[in-house]
């Protein structure tokens, strides 16, 4: 098999997390054969495919991703895709989200002076059942 007819593309959240100088792969990377997308450059989640809201969920500020994810999860279920990309992208939508509530929850635990490891999981816990999400330990909901 051969591949000598590739593409590829390399995803940023901005352009200014991109790096400055590639040293050894400028040649790759500057290739007419690479695309090189900006996140925060494509516009509103709700208006973007499946995937590509996926990705931007991954860079949603923390106080507006339940909502996306809420937004996304409905949108799978409107979408026509079979069960187990369905599963899969729920999946993924809860692990992106998870991730997300978890700094929020270490960021308030550092605020609260002393917060023992006990403390935290359940905090963890009352906010995986407020928010219908499945956090550590937690059962899934």
């Amino acid at each position: 098999m051969r591949y000598d007819n590739w593409y590829g593309v390399i995803i940023f959240p901005s352009r200014s997390l991109e790096a400055s100088n590639y040293l050894i792969h400028d040649v790759l990377v500057d290739s007419y054969k690479v695309q090189k997308i900006y996140l925060d450059e494509l516009g509103d989640l709700e208006n973007q495919p499946l995937g590509i809201g996926l990705m931007l969920l991954t860079t949603t500020p923390e106080d507006k991703a339940i909502e996306a994810a809420k937004f996304l999860l409905r949108k799978t279920k409107n979408t026509e895709v079979d069960i187990f990309e369905q599963e899969a992208i729920i999946d993924l939508v809860t692990k992106i989200t998870e991730v997300l509530n978890v700094k929020i929850l270490r960021i308030l635990s550092n605020l609260c002076i002393g917060i023992s490891d006990t403390k935290f999981e359940q905090l963890m816990t009352l906010f995986s059942i407020e928010n219908r999400f499945y956090l550590g330990k937690t059962p899934r909901l």
